[in-house]
Parts: C-alpha cells; structure tokens; sequence
C-alpha cells in the first residue's frame, strides 16, 4: 500500500453557511462572504500547489482513495469525507481546495465522489466553524492499495 499525507490550518469566519449540497471548500483567502455557502474555513495555510508532488502524483491515478479528516481544535469529534482520486486532478489553484460529490474536475479539485459536502456537515459543528477563533486542523490522506 501506498500513502501519503498532507496537513493544514484554516480558521473559522462569521460568513461560514456550509449549506451547499455538492461540494466543501477551504480558501486561503482571509474571508468569504455568505454566497460561498460550500466554504468550511478560511486562511487556509497550504493551497493546493503546495501539497507534495508524491500526494499529488498517487491521487491522480483513478485508484486512488482519498480521505479528509476535519477537527476543530479543542474539540474531540472529527468529519471524516471519503472520495476518489482522478487523472485530471492537476492541484494547480494556488487559493481554493474543493471537495466534490461528482466527478468534476478543475483546478480547485482534491477529490471526487466524495461522500460529504458542507451541507452534510452537523449544524452544531457548522457553527463553531463561525467563530474565527476556530482553528480548523484538516489532515488529507491518499492511499492505493
């Protein structure tokens, strides 16, 4: 088996909705307003250009199981988001990370398939994500078997 892993930080921010039905973003941008309702946290510390090129090359192949973990710090439960890799993920966008539940692929693209998207998050963990003293910890695993 085959793994890498990426880690980052995000903070929480007020316009958080994390009401969108098919996909979840992070930005690295310091706000978002309440349009952007698939965005989970802001000041993303790593974009996608950032992730190492062996993350980048094991998630491009269509094998490949993608795993998010979301933790919100001082805070024991965790999110867990399952999805696919793809050979079009290109990890090029230097500001957003989007997880998708279709097989769209874009610049922004992490993972496809996934089994979550911010609508599907819990509404109580929704708003701690509000408070922009959340820190978010957001831990990406790729695996092929």
């Amino acid at each position: 088996m085959r793994i890498e892993r990426e880690e980052l930080l995000a903070r929480g921010y007020s316009n958080i909705e994390a009401k969108h039905r098919k996909t979840l973003a992070l930005t690295c941008h310091e706000k978002v307003s309440r349009r952007g309702d698939c965005f989970i946290g802001v000041k993303a510390s790593k974009s996608l250009v950032d992730f190492s090129a062996n993350f980048k090359k094991l998630a491009s192949n269509k094998k490949a199981n993608i795993r998010m973990e979301i933790r919100i710090e001082g805070l024991d439960e965790e999110i867990i988001v399952l999805g696919k890799g793809h050979s079009s993920l290109s990890y090029s966008h230097s500001d957003d990370i989007v997880v998708r539940k279709s097989g769209f692929v874009c610049p922004k693209t992490v993972m496809v398939y996934a089994d979550k998207a911010a609508g599907d998050l819990p509404r109580p963990f929704v708003k701690l994500l509000q408070k922009p003293e959340s820190i978010i910890k957001i831990v990406f695993t790729v695996t092929i078997d």
